[in-house]
Order: structure tokens, then sequence, then C-alpha cells
């Protein structure tokens, strides 16, 4: 496997040793077509269809997504209007009669706090000295009432 090394001029990673390398120019293409397509007709490209275009394997779509930030960001800015569209229609669908569905899906994930029983928030502590606080608030939360336990024995119920 060609190590990918950044190309000074556009920022994106290559590899500089093979025939068939995803170098800048291509990648440029990739996303200049996935960004015409898109804009075209509303619709997310196919990758495998922008492979064949450029002359890649999906492996190294795949890989190149996952290393270059660069090219990963082009991607993931296609992506985020794909998302905004199906959002919309989601809203859309939710204000028609049976979109239930839609509905509690849009609010889950615009107030999840407010909408999803799932929701949960987590804390993460990093030392023992985070916790002072807590192990304080517990201690002044004890009773300062004392109390006795007394052995309270039932009545004897009269024989038969």
């Amino acid at each position: 496997m060609n190590k990918l090394t950044v190309n000074q001029a556009t920022g994106f990673l290559e590899s500089r040793n093979s025939l068939v390398a995803f170098d800048a120019p291509k990648k440029a293409r990739f996303l200049k077509l996935a960004e015409k397509y898109f804009t075209k007709t509303g619709k997310m490209p196919n990758i495998t269809a922008l492979c064949e275009c450029v002359g890649i394997s999906l492996v190294t779509y795949e890989r190149h997504y996952r290393d270059d930030e660069k090219f990963h960001e082009g991607i993931r800015e296609i992506k985020l209007k794909g998302k905004s569209v199906l959002e919309d229609k989601m809203f859309e669908y939710a204000q028609n009669k049976g979109g239930y569905m839609h509905m509690i899906t849009w609010l889950r994930k615009e107030f999840p706090e407010e909408y999803n029983p799932d929701s949960r928030i987590t804390v993460q502590h990093q030392t023992a000295a985070d916790f002072k606080w807590l192990k304080e608030a517990l201690e002044n939360s004890k009773p300062a009432i004392e109390s006795e336990i007394v052995k309270n024995d039932p009545p004897s119920l009269p024989p038969g």
C-alpha cells in the first residue's frame, strides 16, 4: 500500500507511486461531480458511480475518505446538504395526517431533552478531586436525628 502524502498546492492527501493514484485532480473532480449531481437532482450521488468516473475502487475511496481530512470534509459537506433535505421532508410529512413517526423523529432530533426518553447526560471526571463536591454533598445530607431500633413482636393470637 502506498503511503499518502499531502499535496502542498491543494491540501489533499495522495499516493504518488501509482499509475491509478487517487491524486488531488481526481479528488477535485470527484467532489465537483458529486456537488453537480446533488445540485441538479437534489439527490445524493452514487459513490460507486463516482468512483468509476474517476477510475478508482471503492476500497481506495474508503481509505481516502477515512484518512484525508480535506476530502472527508468535501464529502461531509454534500452529506450535510442531503441531511438537510431529509429533515425538511421529515418536517413536511410530520404535518400531514398519519405523519406521527415523522413528527416524533423530528422532535426527538431537534429537542431530545424533551422528546427523547433515551437521552442521557453523561459527565466524565478525570481525577478524584472532581468528586470532592459529591462527597461533601453526601456528608451534608446525612440525617441529624439519631434513632433507635426497637424490636416489636406482633401480638400473639388466642388459640383456636
